[in-house]
């Protein structure tokens, strides 16, 4: 849901594993619209995607088909060498 000012307010994640809906509940808070008479719901869906090692592209991206998509592709060797935090 995004008040009349613009923010996001109320987020919710209907789906998903567990330890991406903080990341996604952190992102979409982050968000901004134009400010508008009232206030209104929209439903945005993240994809999240391990790119096999044999791919050169760089290590993460995030790709936005606004207002309704964002992808996250990651590299799956990247994320399994990296040491746990």
């Amino acid at each position: 849901m995004v008040d009349e000012t613009g923010n996001v307010i109320l987020p919710a994640v209907s789906a998903g594993h567990p330890l991406l809906s903080d990341v996604v509940l952190t992102n979409i808070r982050k968000w901004k619209f134009q400010p508008t008479p009232h206030s209104f719901t929209m439903e945005v869906s993240y994809k999240f995607a391990l790119r096999g090692e044999e791919e050169s592209s760089p290590s993460e991206e995030v790709i936005f088909n606004l207002p309704h998509h964002v992808e996250i592709v990651a590299s799956a060797v990247r994320m399994l060498a990296e040491p746990s935090r």
